[in-house]
């Protein structure tokens, strides 16, 4: 007999404004502005009252300095690095430049990572998983819940540390909210 398959929120959590000049010189290394710290702190204040069972995010610079700074808003709950969780161009981008292994790679990854990330959760009852990550792989994965096709996801917008929640049951997916950025200051979004 198979286990029971419980209902998965999972949040994803754009990082915040990424320091161009420090990309320049350090590419993937890179972190943040002083506007993506500031975005990143009202994020975790916003976020605070959520329970939260596990909280993953990339690895890349941008997006580990944002989980540094969300994080211990979630007392007992270690952050979880992950490579699935990089940026991804888009296949259909990459296709049509005739990139073809490449916008294969991609969407393999892509797979993988919807299928670790975006699924419910064996056991009854509900959890929340928040994930830190990049703009493209939000727009993907809100286009999969939707059932859109892949390239749908350049109609869509990221603001730096918006909020995406999508609600994942045994019969498949919705989108609760996206891209909520009401815990920033006009001045704040970008």
């Amino acid at each position: 007999m198979e286990a029971p398959m419980g209902e998965r929120t999972v949040i994803l959590v754009r990082h915040g404004q990424l320091d161009m000049e420090a990309f320049a010189l350090n590419g993937f290394k890179a972190g943040l502005t002083p506007l993506g710290r500031r975005q990143a702190r009202r994020t975790a204040s916003r976020l605070r009252s959520i329970h939260v069972d596990a909280i993953h995010y990339s690895t890349i610079g941008r997006a580990a300095e944002t989980a540094s700074i969300i994080a211990p808003a979630f007392d007992g709950v270690k952050p979880q690095p992950s490579r699935l969780l990089w940026e991804v161009p888009s296949p259909a981008i990459l296709s049509a430049r005739g990139e073809h292994a490449r916008a294969t790679a991609v969407q393999q990854r892509f797979e993988r990572t919807f299928a670790r990330f975006i699924r419910g959760h064996k056991g009854s009852g509900n959890r929340t998983d928040l994930l830190i990550t990049h703009g493209n792989l939000i727009r993907a994965f809100a286009c999969r819940v939707l059932g859109l096709t892949p390239e749908s996801w350049l109609l869509f917008w990221t603001s730096h540390c918006g909020i995406t929640e999508l609600r994942i049951t045994p019969n498949g997916g919705r989108i609760l909210t996206y891209n909520d950025v009401g815990h920033l200051p006009t001045q704040l979004r970008t």
